[in-house]
């Protein structure tokens, strides 16, 4: 069951939407969402629910989308996210 509505959301266009969010900024998407989004995504790939070619596409999406994200956040956004979110962010994007 769990595996169609993974399916189902990514064919309605739903990880896209997410990546879309990833790079809108802090004012849409902060540092804790940004690691909740990579956190779900590391989750797929590490309960094997995606097929490895789809999983290299969001992995590729994920870096096209999170380095520029990451590199843009003020010093204001820095000091306002939590040392876990930050740390759960970068630990899930390695090991996608």
């Amino acid at each position: 069951m769990l595996v169609e509505a993974v399916n189902h959301f990514g064919n309605i266009g739903g990880f896209d939407k997410l990546f879309e969010r990833m790079s809108a900024g802090p004012a849409v998407c902060n540092v804790a969402e940004l690691s909740s989004i990579v956190v779900i995504i590391s989750s797929l790939h590490s309960n094997k629910y995606i097929a490895k070619e789809r999983l290299q596409y969001f992995a590729e999406q994920l870096r096209l989308h999170l380095v520029p994200r990451i590199a843009q956040m003020g010093q204001d956004e820095i000091r306002a996210f939590k040392k876990d979110d930050m740390d759960k962010l970068l630990f899930n994007t390695v090991t996608i």
